[in-house]
């Protein structure tokens, strides 16, 4: 197996000749098969043709696993090897990873919600320790060599990460103009967590036109910076039409918006909840999947999720007073009557109601530990809006 850094190995003369790349592979593994693996592969010029042109000529005597920052450049890149590739989406580690790295003394099963008991028994055992590094993940993140660091190293590693990756090399190889608004947009946007995003109003605030808005965003959500979850309705016109909220696509990244970022868990901004439990959904569910529900009037349920078997509304209750169920949930499941039950991701208040309506109430700290097919009762076709 061979690793190339294509960002730092970008001067390589093999690089700009696949005939010189291919003696190359010959030289390191000869008549037989080999591994390569390329990272930031966009680096490489015209990636996409480079890459075909080797395959096409090796007839699979080598195969490659090509990675990068950018699914934007990747996307363009990947036009060349059409039949030739399998795409994979690698997410930054995710709370239940987090732990499993930190501390691998906690299980970090998935557990079967309708196993009451065992489940009851995790939350008493493990509950105050998660509690503790669910505020360490929201504090730091969950790239790999920030959780796989010393933790004296975090903090700078950190603020190298959102200095260079953010504001230089995002905004450097993407040829973003200006990058004054485009820093700031991000800023704006991670100020506004589980917010909706009001293009005419960003536009007016960073004195961008609406094209160059939209090509910032583009770029924001291409290189997994933010996520825009569209609202839910049965009228995909709406849908489109509507204004979407924003997510962060790694918990440290709020840390751009200027949000205070406490080591307590009790302390938590509940909107930093709501983007972790985003991240949850996420590991598990296609981003298309993952909605936002909005009435005229301004109710809101913070996700709604189309599972195979009906629509999934989840909310975040993050307060120390025992939740019980939002009435934009109860409405919502009126108007749509074969949506499941429900879910409630609470600050520590744990429910299991064995009644089919009501929905579950989850601690925040221990969602990414439960099995969601466990959420799911079989539903059936909804009534039109």
């Amino acid at each position: 197996m061979v690793y190339i850094a294509a960002d730092l190995d970008f001067a390589d003369p093999a690089f700009g000749d696949p005939r010189l790349f291919i003696r190359s592979l010959h030289d390191k593994f000869g008549t037989g098969e080999g591994t390569v693996i390329i990272d930031e592969f966009q680096n490489i010029p015209l990636a996409g043709l480079f890459l075909k042109t080797i395959h096409d000529s090796e007839k699979g005597q080598f195969r490659f696993i090509v990675s990068g920052s950018s699914s934007l450049e990747l996307t363009k890149n990947a036009e060349f090897l059409t039949g030739r590739k399998m795409e994979f989406l690698v997410l930054s580690f995710s709370f239940r990873e987090f732990v499993r790295v930190s501390t691998p003394d906690i299980p970090d099963g998935r557990m079967d919600v309708q196993d009451k008991k065992y489940v009851s028994g995790y939350f008493s055992l493990y509950g105050g320790r998660l509690k503790a590094l669910y505020a360490d993940y929201l504090h730091i993140g969950g790239y790999p060599d920030l959780v796989l660091s010393p933790a004296d190293a975090r903090l700078p590693l950190l603020q190298e990460l959102i200095s260079t990756y953010l504001h230089k090399d995002v905004a450097g190889f993407l040829r973003v103009e200006n990058i004054i608004a485009f820093n700031n947009l991000i800023r704006l946007l991670a100020s506004r967590i589980g917010s909706q995003v009001n293009r005419s109003e960003l536009s007016s605030t960073l004195r961008l036109n609406q094209e160059t808005l939209n090509r910032y965003l583009d770029i924001i959500q291409g290189t997994y910076v933010a996520a825009l979850v569209a609202p839910w309705y049965t009228n995909p016109r709406k849908e489109i039409s509507k204004m979407p909220k924003v997510y962060l696509s790694d918990p440290a990244f709020a840390r751009t918006g200027g949000i205070a970022v406490p080591r307590n868990y009790g302390l938590l901004d509940g909107h930093r909840v709501e983007n972790a439990v985003y991240l949850s959904l996420l590991s598990h569910y296609p981003s298309e999947a993952i909605k936002y529900y909005r009435t005229a009037s301004g109710s809101e349920v913070d996700f709604i999720v189309e599972t195979g078997n009906g629509i999934l509304p989840l909310g975040v209750k993050f307060t120390g007073t025992k939740s019980t169920e939002p009435l934009a949930m109860r409405n919502f499941k009126e108007k749509y009557t074969q949506a499941l039950s429900g879910v409630i991701i609470t600050k520590d208040h744990l429910d299991l109601p064995d009644e089919a309506n009501l929905p579950l109430m989850i601690p925040a700290f221990m969602l990414d530990f439960i099995d969601p097919e466990g959420f799911s009762q079989p539903g059936a076709i909804l009534r039109p809006e």
